[in-house]
């Protein structure tokens, strides 16, 4: 099967990103669920790169203004831009919440894309390993596992 014609391309990206009805640095996000919702995850990757050519402050991709960023130690920030940082969170939060609309599957579908296009340094970090679980309290006794010499003398009246 032949694969399908790009559909973000940078002429309809641009005219998202510049469209006075569409409330500042929102348009990569929400391009994202729409291309999510149609099934179209290789659409994802184009619109990340996009973002960060149009959107992020220049050289916010780097490692190293990466580090100073998650660090707290920001460099002053360009008016009108975000840091890729910023723009790569806000994706992957529209993508997790429009699992309730566009379901699982093509939600998987869509961040494995955006995290295949993403550079490590900009993933979030792996969770830390599972600890051992803690040992569960013996279970407690029900009235039907009690010895039933027990259960006669807890009935019987007093004499």
């Amino acid at each position: 099967m032949p694969r399908p014609a790009a559909l973000a391309t940078h002429k309809l990206l641009s005219s998202f990103h510049h469209n006075p009805a569409l409330p500042k640095h929102t348009f990569y996000f929400l391009a994202s669920v729409a291309f999510s919702a149609l099934n179209r995850p290789d659409e994802i990757p184009r619109i990340w790169r996009y973002a960060l050519e149009n959107v992020a402050i220049p050289g916010s991709a780097e490692e190293e203004y990466v580090k100073r960023e998650l660090a707290g130690r920001m460099a002053e920030q360009e008016e009108g831009r975000e840091s890729a940082l910023v723009i790569h969170r806000k994706i992957r939060e529209a993508l997790l919440k429009s699992v309730v609309i566009c379901g699982l599957p093509v939600t998987i579908n869509a961040l494995t894309a955006l995290t295949t296009a993403t550079p490590p340094h900009l993933l979030p970090p792996p969770p830390p390993a599972a600890a051992a679980p803690s040992p569960r309290p013996p279970p407690r006794s029900s009235p039907a596992e009690t010895p039933s010499s027990a259960r006669s003398t807890a009935r019987s009246p007093p004499a």
